[in-house]
């Protein structure tokens, strides 16, 4: 029922941002049965018209075993929303080495740094190594870069710093309304 249900998500999600929700990009969350729905782009650009918005104002988000465990899958769910306009974000990105291989064969728009390497930003050599490695990749491919689990403004300080563009969490802003929020998403706004 989950490919039902991100339709559901999704005409409700086009119903907010026809009512004039002022965010301009809104991430939503796709299934892995999602991308096996081989009708679920043309459902997009058909949803798109009726509700009169623009289709990159939604930007879908897959997450990174997904990316890696059902790569054909994902490059024809990639493809058929490129073509209608929308957008591409693989969440959770870094818990696997190899996903950098696959990233860069997708070419999203935005890629989200996993949480977990977040967390430890400010205390691990490694994780601030991870986080470098996928700031240099998303700039050479043209890629924004989302922290995930940003809970406290030292670190949303220091992801500045090492040039990550969007954050996302508490330390930036506590979950309200969709109506509520407004467009600004960038770490340098927050901080």
């Amino acid at each position: 029922m989950l490919p039902l249900l991100d339709r559901w998500v999704l005409v409700r999600l086009q119903q907010r941002i026809a009512e004039g929700c002022r965010v301009p990009r809104l991430l939503m969350n796709v299934s892995g049965q999602t991308l096996l729905d081989i009708d679920f782009p043309a459902f997009f650009a058909e949803s798109v018209k009726r509700a009169k918005i623009a289709p990159a104002t939604v930007v879908f988000e897959i997450d990174e075993s997904d990316l890696v465990g059902r790569p054909q899958a994902v490059k024809r769910f990639a493809e058929g929303i490129s073509t209608a306009g929308g957008g591409l974000a693989v969440s959770g990105f870094g818990r696997r080495l190899d996903s950098f291989e696959a990233l860069e064969a997708l070419r999203p728009d935005f890629v989200k740094v996993d949480g977990s390497i977040i967390l430890k930003i400010t205390k691990s050599m490694t994780s601030e190594g991870m986080l470098k490695a996928v700031v240099r990749m998303g700039a050479s491919l043209r890629m924004g870069v989302v922290a995930e689990c940003v809970e406290e403004q030292d670190v949303l300080l220091r992801l500045s710093g090492l040039g990550v563009g969007y954050a996302q969490g508490f330390g930036v802003a506590t979950p309200r309304p969709l109506e509520q929020l407004s467009p600004r998403f960038k770490a340098a706004d927050a901080a």
